[in-house]
């Protein structure tokens, strides 16, 4: 099962992939899987060669079984031999190692490397084939989406809250918006990824009117066309403020865009780039 959200940061594919070719102990293996778990053991969040060997409640009870054999920052990892085995010490084993949010310390997911050799092969030589460094690289990687997701909710969170001290009706606007393209997205059967990066635009696609004067946004009568050509900046202004902050962010890279044109026409009478029909 794939986690859209983490294939579209990263390739999680290719990471494992370039690990099991640096790697003798796994890419020599008969068998050789990874899944990404969630820290309650509840779901699978991305699983590279499916597997049904292993269920929740075996993984759980390995990963609370034993200590830790490495610590490395916010790496824990637990190096089991399969319980399906009578030698415990031979053939198959179950690499377990947490990777923890680093904005909250919590466990983020819980990450299990399974492999089984039909050699018998001892515990010395599987610690020192495993290259764990590679596993701490793996959770950098993992952390670094878990951070970004953070700042998003962050992003939301506070903009909103400084568009609601500049007018009080533009983040009930923006949510509004947001829920009207979910009811859109829906009708249409979009995919998971567009239907999120529809929602976010939508949540922030105002959010350049941080920049306009509070007394045009929040001018009773009618704006005169000087002062609508200074509103109409916003669409342009909040294409800026998302493309820096939400930078490094892959996933999003279309939210900025969405936002700058949220008002074209199919008339080619928006802005800010005059855009007509189907070119929007």
């Amino acid at each position: 099962m794939k986690s859209f959200i983490l294939d579209g940061f990263l390739s999680l594919d290719q990471i494992f992939k370039e690990y099991v070719a640096n790697n003798p102990f796994i890419s020599m293996a008969d068998e050789a899987n990874f899944i990404l778990y969630n820290p309650d053991f509840s779901d699978i969040s991305y699983e590279y060669i499916p597997t049904n060997r292993l269920d929740f409640k075996t993984l759980k009870q390995l990963y609370l079984a034993e200590e830790p054999i490495y610590k490395a920052g916010n790496v824990v990892c637990h190096l089991h031999p399969d319980v399906d085995n009578e030698d415990r010490l031979k053939k198959g084993w179950h690499i377990i190692f947490t990777v923890k949010n680093p904005l909250t310390s919590e466990d983020a997911y819980v990450a299990a490397l399974i492999v089984k050799h039909s050699r018998e092969i001892p515990m010395t030589e599987v610690l020192k084939c495993l290259n764990l460094h590679y596993l701490e690289q793996f959770s950098y990687h993992v952390q670094l989406i878990f951070s970004n997701y953070e700042k998003l909710f962050l992003i939301i969170d506070s903009y909103s809250e400084m568009l609601s001290s500049k007018e009080n009706y533009l983040p009930y606007h923006m949510s509004n918006v947001a829920n009207w393209c979910i009811k859109f997205s829906n009708e249409l059967q979009l995919d998971s990824k567009d239907h999120l990066i529809l929602y976010v635009s939508a949540i922030l696609h105002d959010i350049g009117k941080l920049s306009i004067p509070d007394e045009l946004v929040n001018k009773p009568s009618r704006l005169t066309e000087s002062e609508y050509e200074i509103v109409k900046l916003h669409s342009t202004k909040g294409y800026m403020m998302l493309k820096a902050v939400l930078y490094g962010m892959s996933f999003f890279n279309e939210v900025p865009n969405i936002v700058k044109h949220h008002h074209e026409r199919y008339d080619g009478e928006g802005y800010p780039d005059l855009i007509k029909g189907k070119d929007i």
